[in-house]
């Protein structure tokens, strides 16, 4: 993995420095950075969210992209394995706005009772977030605070090639959140062990936004990981933070689970399906792609230091 750069091109030929990078590109994601003649149909922003805490994972992603714009809001409460899903259309510029950068950037999606925004501040070197939610089903408040100073809390950063285009995406790894969040009656003080993490697209996509699979798993004591995936970059696995490019791992359904096979020996674990659920990606042209999403719980063992530990408890989000 490379250090961040401050440019796109490589001086000498031109051409793209692809690959991923440690810390964040800079990257102006209200620039369109397209090579071919159907680019400017083809313009992908979105942001993941996800907030863990002993109870639930929250996860909420905003986009646009080629025939949808949404806002979509994922509810996992953990012991009463109880999932509540809800979905919001809207129309690119009008409930979706992007601005700025990767380091100091702006997106939000709005749509009467229901707001949504994600802000990158560089200035003060951190991330907020805060989301209402008044409808029939659902009344949420969540307002949440992290720190991105680079030094403590670096990100992965990936340039890619996505046909003639480019595709950018920024990840974040598990940051200390403070803030507070309210679901319906009960309210959480964020201030302790709860992580917040997130992902930025921005670029060009065949597809309104891209499939992004994230695992967490908790060893002994304060030990835990995270393990993103995509087909895209592949299997980027973080440890107490620090993150670690998997070459040769790969996710395969052996029966009724899935089982990552690592060769290099850093993780070994099996997903066991609580429910699944079929889901259309709107694409190009009117493409309709299909997508199936996971969710199940974890065991095996993670590498961390010298020795293996005991996934003690985890979580999946499979998205394929």
């Amino acid at each position: 993995m490379k250090e961040a750069i401050g440019h796109l091109l490589n001086p000498s030929t031109l051409e793209p420095n692809l690959g991923l990078y440690s810390g964040t590109l800079g990257i102006d994601n209200s620039r369109e950075y397209k090579t071919s003649f159907l680019s400017s149909l083809k313009k992908i922003d979105s942001v993941l969210v996800d907030l863990i805490t002993e109870d639930f994972l929250l996860g909420l992603r905003i986009f646009r992209g080629p025939g949808a714009c949404k806002a979509l809001l994922n509810l996992w409460f953990f012991e009463s394995e109880n999932f509540r899903d809800f979905e919001w259309a809207g129309s690119a510029g009008k409930e979706f706005l992007s601005r700025g950068t990767f380091r100091n950037g702006y997106w939000s999606f709005t749509k009467g009772d229901q707001r949504f925004n994600f802000r990158l501040d560089d200035t003060i070197q951190q991330g907020y977030t805060h989301s209402s939610i008044l409808s029939p089903n659902l009344n949420l408040q969540l307002d949440a605070l992290v720190s991105t100073v680079e030094k403590i809390n670096k990100p992965v950063s990936s340039l890619e090639t996505s046909g003639k285009d480019w595709l950018f995406r920024l990840i974040s790894p598990d940051l200390s959140v403070r803030g507070q969040l309210a679901i319906d009656d009960k309210t959480w003080n964020l201030e302790s062990s709860e992580k917040l993490s997130y992902s930025i697209t921005s670029g060009f996509e065949n597809r309104s936004f891209l499939s992004e699979s994230r695992i967490y798993g908790f060893g002994s004591g304060k030990n835990s990981f995270r393990l993103n995936y995509s087909p895209n970059t592949g299997f980027l696995l973080w440890k107490n933070g620090v993150p670690t490019f998997l070459e040769t791992a790969s996710l395969k359904k052996e029966s009724l689970s899935y089982v990552l096979h690592d060769p290099s020996d850093q993780i070994e674990l099996t997903v066991t399906p609580i429910r699944k659920t079929q889901h259309i990606v709107s694409g190009f042209f009117g493409k309709k792609i299909p997508m199936e999403r996971i969710e199940g719980r974890v065991s095996g063992k993670v590498r961390i230091g010298s020795k293996k530990e005991t996934i003690k408890k985890g979580f999946a989000i499979l998205e394929i």
